[in-house]
């Protein structure tokens, strides 16, 4: 090597060492929970760091910072209960899906309507929905849905002609929402629908420029929110006249942030959502003897909090995933499953014949109530290769995803972009979340949409059905959902 070369070579070495070191993000949680915005900016300021977000208002900030001591050194300041290092975590996300077999006059449900291109950018407005009681008792698949039949939704429309109200908000935070499917156009407000992962809205706009930030490039969201809220061409749903608000924290492979999960909680409720619902827990449980898992907890928990107090439900899975049987809650105190064991409603999943649902995790410290989420084999927790469909459930299949699960299912191919839309069979904790938070936006539409979030959740469960033990149990919590009771009673 000539000395010129020698010289460039060190030079460029030189540069790599003193460049500085990319910025982390932090969740900041602040001693006092009720900040002014201004003062919250001036403790940041003073460490040195960026705010990104500011909710002053929980006492909780999202930063960035240069300094990889960042978190160590804030614990000095007395206005900081501690700084958590916001890494990218995976969700357990593990539904199995398996493609529908639709007729062919369904399977080109999208028809005569605009091309896909128009809908990505020219997106039907939110209208009042059209759905009808008829219309829903004889949809192609409703015979065999056994989950709407579990949960008596028949006598709610039939006897009250209560299919949701359309000021009835169920606030969807997961992975986004594909608003062109046709059976979601409409029915999302994508005025107020929030993507708050910035590359997962660039990688949006890479992909399928022109599009609405929300577009679901993972799976969980458009198959939850359509378990709820449906145009009901191919199959029911519990509340079709609701509105749906997508709001995303997850990226295309379904992993988020702890700072993007408390500023979807935060927005969902500060915008007067009546039913959030949040599909996915993190994969990883958080651990309160591990103080840098701390701030993580307490952050969560004041989001959570908030939402309570702003009038909005607040409801997750009780986590688990296809991987694995579920797990014993109560195990270990020390592990908690997030954002299930830090306030909101935890949802636990049942069969065709109210067994537990063995892919669900159970405890009593975790397990608040039971929906009908699919049955699986217990010694494997997938589904029985029993050719009948009987224990999943019918839902819409983004056409926007780039999602390859855990389970190692490529859903850019199943869920095929240029070939229209798709509906598919699938079973999870989120199916079972979707049937508690449909009756939740059902007991609310009964009075308009006026009823706060922890009235329409103590009747929700006061009108559960007891299921599997007598009792408060460790699966199903107060017992399994019943939309009828909660409706009447």
């Amino acid at each position: 090597m000539n000395r010129p070369t020698l010289l460039l070579a060190a030079l460029a070495l030189c540069a790599i060492v003193t460049s500085p070191l990319a910025a982390e993000r932090y969740v900041v949680v602040f001693e006092q929970e009720n900040l002014k915005a201004r003062e919250a900016q001036q403790i940041i300021d003073n460490h040195g760091a960026t705010m990104v977000r500011n909710h002053a208002d929980i006492g909780v900030a999202v930063v960035e910072a240069d300094d990889s001591a960042f978190a160590s050194k804030v614990q000095s300041d007395g206005k900081i209960v501690g700084a958590y290092r916001d890494v990218q975590h995976a969700t357990a996300a593990g539904s199995e899906p398996i493609p529908a077999t639709l007729p062919a006059d369904l399977a080109s449900a999208r028809g005569a309507q605009a091309s896909l291109s128009d809908l990505i950018t020219s997106p039907p407005p939110l209208t009042p929905s059209t759905v009808t009681v008829d219309q829903l008792l004889n949809t192609f698949f409703f015979a065999i849905q056994w989950d709407l039949q579990l949960i008596e939704v028949e006598g709610v429309w039939t006897e009250f002609g209560n299919l949701g109200d359309e000021d009835v908000e169920i606030a969807v935070l997961a992975s986004g929402l594909d608003y062109t499917h046709p059976d979601l156009q409409g029915r999302v407000d994508l005025d107020r629908s929030r993507n708050f992962v910035p590359e997962d809205a660039a990688q949006v706009q890479a992909l399928f420029p022109g599009a609405h930030p929300i577009a679901d490039l993972g799976f969980q969201g458009t198959w939850t929110a359509s378990l709820m809220v449906c145009n009901a061409l191919v199959f029911s749903c519990p509340v079709p006249h609701s509105t749906l608000i997508g709001v995303k924290w997850l990226d295309s492979q379904e992993r988020g942030r702890v700072g993007d999960l408390v500023t979807s909680i935060r927005y969902a409720a500060s915008i007067g959502s009546d039913v959030i619902v949040i599909p996915e827990n993190l994969a990883e449980p958080l651990r309160w003897s591990d103080r840098d898992d701390r701030p993580a907890i307490i952050a969560l928990k004041r989001a959570i909090f908030y939402a309570w107090l702003r009038g909005s439900a607040v409801l997750t899975g009780a986590g688990g995933t296809l991987l694995e049987c579920g797990i014993d809650a109560d195990a270990d105190g020390d592990n908690i499953i997030a954002p299930a064991q830090l306030g909101a409603t935890a949802v636990a999943a049942t069969g065709i014949n109210d067994q537990y649902g063995n892919f669900t995790d159970f405890g009593r410290s975790l397990v608040d109530i039971a929906a009908p989420g699919g049955g699986v084999l217990a010694d494997t927790c997938l589904p029985d290769p029993d050719p009948n469909l009987y224990n999943v459930a019918l839902g819409a299949c983004t056409s926007f995803s780039q999602w390859v699960s855990p389970l190692g299912v490529d859903f850019s191919t199943l869920c095929n972009f240029e070939t229209g839309p798709t509906w598919i069979f699938a079973l999870g904790a989120d199916q079972a979340l979707a049937h508690a938070g449909s009756v939740a936006a059902l007991i609310d539409s009964k009075w308009n949409g006026w009823l706060p979030g922890w009235l329409v959740n103590w009747q929700m469960t006061r009108t559960a059905d007891d299921v599997i033990d007598p009792g408060f149990d460790v699966f199903s919590g107060r017992g399994r959902v019943n939309a009828y009771r909660a409706v009447t009673e």
